[in-house]
């Protein structure tokens, strides 16, 4: 175990007040009170972690669920459009912006997709009517994932316990 004199430069006044053990070098440990080494041989012999502030947890959270919903968002997303189930890439932000322009065009485009019933994926030719569809269904879906997402922040940010703030998952 490396000492504390391997790990930082700490001047003498520094380690007034730490006991020294095995030849001079300093073990420091964390105790329930913060910082101390054990007076019987310095070693660590508790390692206590600092209690996160409930701001804190509630940041973790905040960022733990906006990276779901990102994840969820990049996943792609389910239309009928073509008549058949598909699943539209959206992991890139080139897919996204690819769709928008499609579904603004209003022309026949061919268009990536995968067909769910058999897991082929390939461009497939679209029509105004069913790329605007699918553009539809892509923005209705992100929308529905920032509702869930807008939803989450309310209940973390008027979270009151730890215990609250834990229980907060994705739901999208």
């Amino acid at each position: 175990m490396p000492t504390l004199n391997q790990i930082i430069d700490n001047s003498q006044t520094d380690w007034d007040g730490f006991p020294d053990s095995l030849n001079g070098e300093r073990f420091l440990g964390f105790g329930s009170d913060g910082l101390s080494s054990d007076p019987k041989d310095g070693y660590l012999t508790e390692l206590v972690m600092p209690q996160k502030s409930l701001v804190d947890i509630k940041a973790s959270k905040l960022e733990e669920m906006l990276d779901a919903c990102e994840a969820q968002i990049r996943a792609g997303f389910i239309s009928n459009a073509l008549g058949d189930d598909h699943l539209y890439d959206t992991a890139k932000d080139s897919d996204q912006l690819n769709l928008i322009a499609a579904g603004l065009g209003g022309i026949d485009i061919p268009f990536t997709c995968t067909k769910l019933s058999d897991g082929v994926k390939a461009q497939r030719l679209h029509t105004a009517v069913q790329i605007t569809q699918v553009y539809t269904a892509a923005s209705a879906e992100k929308v529905r994932l920032l509702g869930v997402m807008d939803s989450l922040r309310t209940a973390i940010s008027t979270a009151v316990s730890v215990v609250d703030v834990e229980a907060i998952t994705w739901t999208g």
